[in-house]
């Protein structure tokens, strides 16, 4: 039938065909743009039930208005011939999807069943129950959004004008629902729910629950009715979604679509909040287990102080056993005077970066230290500021001796504690 005229289309191609109609990419002949037509099989046409079913068909999807459910643009009436323009798709149906890809991510289960589950709920507001839910009919366009599929076996149920009688199987075996299988008449859209899981379980382990190839339709429709879905072979937060879903009894299973979105989504939330609460340990034990900068300088300051501190004492010890060292000769008064020299540039200095420190608020647990630090500091310089080079460190004594002795024990004391935070941070 290609390059056939259908209205004002002209079909371009095949995309797909089943046992009773074929669908084919088409372009209007004046505007260019492109639809998709489904074609009913002229041999089917002749049937009256099936030609009544087809236009059935084309009058429920014009009357839904669904951003996720395919439009229909027009109907065409010819002799042996009837045709539904739809909008043009361009993208694949979830099945292609999943065997070209295999299974679906947790964000795509959830991203592309709200959106299918939207439209089901949109339909079954209407009374509409679809009855040939399978990936097949989930269509995925490039860019992500959904659009459900061919409504050709869809009832209005509560209304009984069904054109099946009790009895008849309408649906695809492997997604059909235990009612479905047994033909019961009074099917409703829980029917599409337990189909909707089915193809969930389908997304979660990228192969349906029973196998079509190897198995007998009869041994299929014996487990849907009587045995419970197969193990999961992929673990998924949606695994416990599918079984309620999916529960022999209708009553048992969600009661409606909004109902199974609302697990669906909560579901990805609490996940998400799983996450971030893990990050968020994640980042607090990083904090702490990163060694404070300011308390590593800190500590280093209080190492200089302690060195300031002893050569303070041996020059104590000097002047104490041997009198000014101003009588020494010029080696030994070059080696006591630059020690001098150094001990008040060392506290000097440490004084100043401690001073800084202070003026930037470091943290209140070495406030008390920066105060003691800076009251012996002061007492160090006071002493050798006055004529370094020219003390007479006689007149230090045993007094002096102990002061030094004091603040070398302070500044050991504070350097234990700058540690012991140091291994809590740890």
């Amino acid at each position: 039938m290609i390059n056939t005229i259908i209205g004002k289309y002209k079909l371009i191609r095949l995309i797909g065909e089943g046992g009773m109609a074929s669908v084919y990419e088409a372009e209007h002949e004046l505007l260019g743009t492109k639809v998709a037509i489904k074609v009913l099989n002229p041999i089917l046409s002749a049937n009256a039930q099936i030609r009544e079913r087809f236009i059935n068909e084309a009058k429920l999807m014009a009357s839904l208005d669904h951003p996720n459910i395919t439009k229909v643009i027009d109907f065409d009436d010819q002799a042996q011939q009837l045709s539904i323009v739809m909008e043009y798709l361009s993208g694949e149906d979830l099945n292609d999807k999943i065997k070209r890809n295999g299974p679906l991510s947790e964000n795509e289960i959830t991203d592309i069943f709200t959106q299918t589950l939207s439209a089901f709920q949109y339909a079954h507001e209407k009374g509409i129950v679809h009855r040939d839910i399978k990936p097949s009919n989930i269509f995925v366009l490039q860019n992500g959004f959904v659009k459900i599929l061919d409504f050709g076996i869809a009832k209005l149920f509560g209304q009984g004008n069904e054109m099946t009688q009790t009895g008849t199987q309408m649906g695809t075996p492997i997604y059909m629902s235990p009612e479905q299988v047994k033909g019961d008449k009074s099917i409703d859209h829980r029917s599409d729910i337990y189909s909707l899981g089915v193809t969930l379980f389908f997304a979660i382990n990228g192969k349906p629950p029973y196998n079509s190839n190897t198995e007998s339709q009869f041994e299929v429709f014996t487990k849907i009715v009587h045995e419970a879905l197969p193990d999961f072979t992929v673990s998924s937060k949606f695994n416990d979604l599918v079984l309620k879903a999916c529960q022999k009894n209708r009553e048992e299973r969600f009661q409606s679509c909004d109902e199974l979105i609302q697990k669906l989504t909560s579901q990805n939330v609490n996940a998400s909040n799983e996450r971030t609460n893990k990050e968020h340990t994640i980042v607090n034990v990083k904090e702490k287990s990163k060694p404070s900068r300011k308390n590593t300088v800190y500590l280093l300051l209080k190492v200089i102080d302690c060195l300031a501190s002893v050569l303070f004492l041996l020059l104590c010890i000097v002047s104490l056993t041997d009198g000014r060292w101003d009588t020494y000769d010029g080696s030994n008064r070059f080696i006591t005077e630059t020690a001098a020299i150094g001990t008040f540039i060392l506290l000097g200095g440490s004084l100043l970066i401690e001073f800084i420190f202070l003026l930037r608020k470091i943290t209140k647990k070495l406030s008390w230290l920066l105060i003691t630090s800076i009251g012996s500091l002061l007492i160090w310089n006071t002493m050798m500021i006055e004529s370094p080079g020219h003390i007479d460190f006689r007149e230090v004594s045993i007094a002096w001796f102990s002061v030094g002795l004091l603040l070398l024990c302070i500044c050991i004391v504070q350097i234990r504690i700058l540690i012991k935070m140091k291994k809590q941070l740890n």
